[in-house]
């Protein structure tokens, strides 16, 4: 009886060790599978060009960093574009360029493509270790569904091939990862986790600032899933209580490391960055902001459901601004109450569709135009991170829905429907960015209202007749396609910034520096921060032999300049000619003061002293 008793028991652990071992084996076989095939949905990038922002945003900045300790405090200092700060991701593309001799846009694609499998599978783990359901084959279910929609889904194609969006895919990386690392404390206290949850939050929100969505995440979960206030024993309490103070330390650590950094390597973010190209700015009352509110997240929730209409660029006027009891913003208003109230109604049954709504919610809420003006209205990659809990929730919804609880659900004919009707609306859309006038080309017929949009495609074709290697005659032909863009630009909003210095530019193309003038200053008016402005202005006063106010536009465009630009050329050449050394001198003091390490400066340096055959 006991030998019976004995082999029994010795089955029963065998049986147990293949079925963990198993169970491990479909796991790490999934999670291969779900790499493998973001990089066959995104692989093809490798072969598209530098789209939006590309060039503005990284290669050029990351091309100036020279390859030592002093370049990277340079790189640490930088901001991404002209305001943001997000050090990690500049870091990244500067790692990436050392590693491959420059930056190329085929290998940065491709790179973003692994960031995204990454992503993907970091996705699968997150909802497996949450344990969103009790049962393990639904829950499965659960990972490997959300996974896929969220892979497959178009609205995430403006982070995967825009190449500058790389700050999107690295806050959600490091910060679902460590998520993962809260889920796994409470499981295994194991105390080196509490490290790297702080060195993951820090990492996310210097790669992007979007990632505080990352420092809520936990606590919403604990509060939904661990916590019942309902039970009043003391080990509940002491719970509540060492959890509580676990996250504040963790939350207040990461902040004050964030903002001791930030100040130690740049200036304070100017937030007035987010005023642009929107209705409210002009019009900023809170009855407004709330109307726009609902119009923005009447969009974003269009984005989750029909997989069309992603466009580079909104702003003004293509999104109006309605009165807050308008027809779009009561069906919004509908849409978002119901899905609330259902998930309340729900809630004992399951917890999921309230913690898949709230996490949503609480993402989407710095680009829902109510605390910030968000550049251009609203925008498909703003709601990247956001996108995570409507295909957690949706994908809860389908497993309830169809009663199939384990893997097999992905093979319904149904969900077989919907995942070709996804991923053939991704590659569609993938290849509108191919490349600037590709994506330009599929987008501005549906941006007819859009003010900046139009300003965008009209400065392409200016500096494509400025700077690429066209004859005159192609020159003068670009220069008149963009100005069609701009005229139509101004049409519609008469006071941005990016059309009224373009439309400047391109009346001094023409020599007509007088009409230019007009045009310029509008755009300083408009922000007197945007350097842009000032140095066209001091080339048009130049024109007109105007040397003084040549000379004062030229200087303030230098000053306002974040590195050594054609306006500090244009200043010091017009010294030169003067014969002003000692105001050359002194010049050139303050530029090597301020970048120290530019190769470009120092090269000009040269050029003038011995051009001009004197020493420094």
């Amino acid at each position: 009886m006991k030998k019976n008793k004995l082999k029994s028991s010795k089955n029963f652990n065998l049986n147990t060790l293949k079925s963990k071992s198993n169970s491990n084996n479909l796991y790490l076989i999934t999670c291969v599978l779900l790499f493998i095939s973001a990089i066959l949905l995104y692989g093809h990038t490798i072969y598209y060009n530098w789209g939006l922002d590309d060039m503005e945003f990284i290669y050029n900045p990351i091309k100036k960093i020279e390859n030592n300790w002093d370049g990277i405090k340079t790189l640490l200092s930088q901001k991404y574009g002209r305001y943001d700060y997000r050090p990690v991701t500049l870091l990244i593309f500067w790692i990436e360029s050392k590693v491959f001799g420059q930056l190329y846009p085929g290998i940065s694609h491709f790179i973003n493509a692994i960031i995204y499998g990454l992503l993907i599978v970091q996705i699968f783990r997150f909802v497996t270790i949450a344990e969103f359901f009790s049962n393990k084959q639904k829950l499965f279910a659960l990972a490997l569904l959300t996974s896929i929609i969220f892979l497959v889904h178009p609205v995430h194609v403006s982070v995967v091939a825009n190449i500058k969006s790389r700050d999107n895919l690295l806050s959600m990386l490091l910060g679902i990862t460590s998520t993962i690392q809260f889920l796994l404390f409470f499981k295994d206290k194991k105390w080196y986790r509490f490290i790297l949850i702080i060195l993951l939050l820090v990492l996310a929100q210097l790669a992007k600032q979007d990632a505080y969505s990352f420092f809520i995440l936990p606590i919403l979960y604990f509060f939904i899933y661990k916590y019942n206030p309902q039970k009043t024993i003391f080990k509940d309490k002491s719970k509540l209580i060492f959890t509580t103070i676990f996250f504040l330390v963790v939350i207040i650590s990461s902040v004050l490391i964030i903002q001791s950094f930030t100040n130690m390597y740049v200036e304070p973010i100017n937030i007035t960055r987010f005023a642009i190209d929107s209705p409210l700015v002009d019009n900023n009352t809170f009855i407004n902001k709330l109307s726009f509110t609902l119009t923005t997240l009447f969009y974003y929730l269009k984005f989750m459901i029909i997989p069309h209409g992603y466009y580079f660029y909104y702003g003004y006027n293509q999104i109006p601004l309605t009165n807050l009891f308008s027809i779009l913003n009561a069906l919004s208003f509908l849409a978002y109450s119901a899905i609330f109230i259902l998930c309340i109604k729900y809630f004992k049954k399951e917890k999921i569709y309230l913690f898949s709504f709230l996490f949503f919610m609480i993402a989407i809420a710095y680009a829902a135009n109510f605390f910030v003006i968000v550049s251009g209205i609203l925008m498909d990659r703003y709601s990247f991170i956001a996108s995570l809990g409507f295909t957690l929730g949706i994908s809860a919804l389908i497993i309830n829905i169809s009663k199939i609880n384990n893997w097999k659900i992905i093979l319904d004919k149904r969900l077989l429907i919907l995942f070709t009707v996804l991923i053939t609306a991704t590659v569609y859309r993938t290849t509108a960015w191919k490349d600037l006038y590709t994506l330009f080309d599929r987008d501005i017929p549906h941006l007819k209202n859009s003010a900046h949009a139009q300003a965008v495609v009209g400065g392409l074709y200016i500096n494509s007749a400025l700077f690429d290697n066209y004859s005159k005659s192609e020159s003068d032909k670009n220069i008149k396609i963009g100005e069609r863009y701009i005229d139509n630009s101004l049409k519609i909003y008469d006071s941005n910034k990016f059309a009224l210095e373009s439309k400047g530019i391109i009346l001094t193309y023409f020599n007509k520096d007088q009409e230019a003038k007009h045009y310029l200053k509008r755009a300083i008016q408009a922000d007197s921060n945007y350097t842009g402005p000032y140095n066209n202005l001091g080339i048009a006063h130049r024109n007109l032999s105007e040397i003084d106010s040549a000379l004062i536009y030229f200087k303030q465009a230098m000053d306002r300049d974040q590195l050594f630009s054609y306006a500090a050329e244009n200043y010091i050449d017009m010294l030169l000619v003067q014969g002003r050394y000692d105001a050359v001198d002194s010049t050139v003091q303050v530029l090597l003061t301020r970048f120290p390490k530019d190769k470009n400066l120092k090269r000009k340096v040269e050029f003038w002293y011995q051009n001009n055959k004197w020493e420094f």
